[in-house]
């Protein structure tokens, strides 16, 4: 009778590790470790970017490695979203050391950052509670000119932010510090920034393709006017537009189905209530309506719709810069 081979530790979790984790692994973490050089921000070498055949080459595999690197995120978010530790601590690294490496290059590449820290309203940066850590981070900005230039503001009575409380009996969360409709002309910020990023990437990985023109007018107009519009500063209102459209298609024309959004437009649910007393209830030749079956085109859903929308535009008017 022959003997049963033993098992390794890896054949019993799913077989041996791939070759590429194995060489990973031997040259990350086998290699003899030493105390790191302590060179000036200024003074570090940084490492010289790979050569490609041609710019669509290297358009190619930057996009390839940031869906990569996204993908890679997710999960580590996923897992640390669960409570997993290594995840979590993971994520908290490579998170520090890109933050980091930020400020560090900021130093080297002053200008080229500038030119992107202007027109963000945000920047990262590494946070510490103690005093003389906080007023570093003030000059760093003043440095690079955040906000400058950005399209949305960034001034003392800019309407925005992030805070978040927890809602009433745990129940979900609910916005604090602004506006419901700040809320949701924010996220259409977000959302029509990053379409017109993803119509960007798409128009470079389909080069050369054919069929894409079938392809793009088979998206809704939203989405394709993502693609074009103006920064919002100069055009809030047609950012506005992009947005209602896509909340429209969201809620099924019917944004009042979302409670938050009901409670801001019901100062229109009136306007129906006194049109329908004036000219229905109090006037006799009109009574026959109470028999219709067929709802008018303007009730009061239609009036809380309108309402919600203003208060929608008005949120991305305010929060756009003024030229």
């Amino acid at each position: 009778m022959k003997r049963e081979k033993r098992r390794t530790k890896s054949e019993k979790r799913g077989g041996p590790l791939p070759k590429k984790a194995v060489e990973y692994f031997r040259q990350t973490w086998m290699r003899h470790g030493s105390f790191p050089d302590i060179v000036a921000c200024k003074d570090q070498q940084d490492t010289p970017p790979p050569k490609y055949p041609s710019d669509f080459d290297k358009e190619r595999s930057l996009l390839k490695a940031s869906i990569k690197v996204h993908k890679g995120l997710k999960e580590l978010q996923t897992h640390a979203a669960a409570g997993d530790r290594l995840a979590m601590g993971m994520l908290l690294g490579h998170v520090e050391e890109l933050v980091q490496w930020l400020e560090d290059v900021s130093y080297r590449r002053e200008a080229f950052l500038q030119s992107y820290a202007r027109e963000s309203a945000c920047w990262p940066m590494l946070v510490a509670l103690r005093p003389k850590r906080m007023r570093e981070i003030r000059a760093h900005l003043k440095r690079l000119g955040v906000a400058t230039q950005s399209e949305i503001r960034a001034d003392e009575k800019a309407q925005w932010g992030i805070a978040r409380s927890k809602g009433q009996e745990g129940k979900g969360y609910r916005t604090s510090g602004y506006a419901t409709a700040t809320v949701y002309a924010l996220a259409a910020r977000d959302m029509i920034r990053g379409e017109r990023d993803r119509m960007g990437f798409a128009k470079i990985l389909s080069r050369g393709k054919p069929g894409l023109r079938a392809i793009w007018n088979r998206l809704p107009k939203w989405q394709r006017d993502c693609a074009t519009v103006k920064p919002l500063n100069q055009d809030p209102d047609a950012w506005a537009q992009i947005g209602w459209q896509a909340l429209l298609e969201k809620t099924n024309d019917n944004p009042s189905s979302i409670p938050e959004l009901k409670h801001i437009g019901d100062h229109r649910a009136a306007k129906y209530a006194r049109h329908y007393k004036k000219n229905v209830v109090s006037n006799p030749r009109k009574r026959e309506i109470l028999t219709r079956t067929k709802s008018p085109d303007r009730t009061a859903t239609y009036h809380i719709n309108e309402g919600i929308k203003e208060r929608f535009f008005d949120a991305v008017r305010h929060l756009a810069r003024k030229q």
